[in-house]
């Protein structure tokens, strides 16, 4: 995906192939960010899903601090 397609994704908004994660207002849980996945990923849309971290509902690029890897949350969640 090229800057301009991305840029071009964003000016869309969100839609059931598309999801904004961000920041802004409080921290957001690495919980959060795999519920989102998982949501995408169970879509009834065949094509493909964008999660968009660091993207706030109006478009706007905030940024985001960084996260750990979600094979921790899967993992605790399994025992």
């Amino acid at each position: 995906m090229t800057p301009e397609d991305l840029q071009r994704l964003i000016a869309i908004g969100e839609t059931m192939n598309v999801e904004f994660k961000s920041e802004e207002h409080e921290p957001l849980s690495d919980r959060e960010l795999v519920e989102a996945v998982v949501c995408l990923s169970n879509r009834i849309n065949p094509g493909p899903a964008w999660l968009l971290v660091g993207v706030e509902d109006d478009g706007r690029i905030t940024g985001v601090r960084p996260h750990r890897e979600a094979k921790q949350i899967i993992a605790r969640e399994q025992l």
